[in-house]
């Protein structure tokens, strides 16, 4: 990118922004370093661009923005990226509890879930899960629920689907077992809905896709 204007580009006010919102793209790339980028000066930026988990086509597109300003410059030619499924092997683990809300207030303990609340879990790096994982094989258990009511377990960089992933009634322990996507991050998001109250959630790892 050649800066044509007359003002320097800085890193905390500069990027190359995607037009495309969302994954699988991102959303921003800032100035390599710690780069002033004077009138007249040129300036190449480096774009990580990840696969997304569905295969379909993408557009690919980029123009420079000045953050809460304007964007300018013109945009790139849009690219259309074709994205086509693989096979995913599954591999198994050692049965490992990666989620007890039963646990003191951490990233995988308490507090339990609230009625129509959505919570994020990162499930790469723990129970054996690795880096290149794309989904995760989990057996689910729900635990003292105040009423009726479900668990969604869905990626959380697409809407959460119709299909609950686990039915509970009111003061029963229930339990069931489900194949998870991941975000590209590696992030899975539990909805819990349900009338009222809170319900406990655990979580025991079974295996690995990818």
């Amino acid at each position: 990118m050649k800066n044509t204007g007359t003002t320097t580009w800085t890193k905390a006010n500069y990027r190359l922004g995607s037009l495309v919102s969302g994954d699988p793209w991102g959303s921003r790339v800032e100035l390599p370093g710690n780069a002033s980028i004077l009138p007249g000066q040129q300036v190449s930026f480096t774009v990580s661009a990840v696969a997304p988990q569905s295969a379909g086509i993408f557009a690919f597109q980029w123009e420079m923005v000045q953050e809460l300003v304007e964007w300018f410059g013109g945009a790139s030619p849009i690219a259309n990226v074709t994205v086509t499924a693989a096979p995913l092997k599954m591999f198994s683990v050692s049965p490992c509890r990666a989620i007890d809300t039963r646990n003191p207030s951490g990233a995988y303990g308490g507090p339990a879930l609230s009625s129509r609340e959505t919570r994020l879990f990162a499930m790469r790096g723990v129970c054996g899960i690795p880096s290149t994982a794309r989904a995760v094989v989990l057996n689910m258990a729900a635990l003292y629920p105040g009423s009726d009511g479900y668990f969604v377990f869905y990626p959380p960089n697409v809407p959460s689907p119709p299909i609950s992933s686990l039915n509970y009634r009111a003061g029963f322990l229930r339990s069931n077992n489900q194949i998870v996507t991941l975000s590209s991050s590696g992030q899975m998001a539990v909805f819990a809905n349900q009338g009222s109250g809170t319900v406990q959630l655990i979580v025991d790892v079974a295996g690995y896709l990818q």
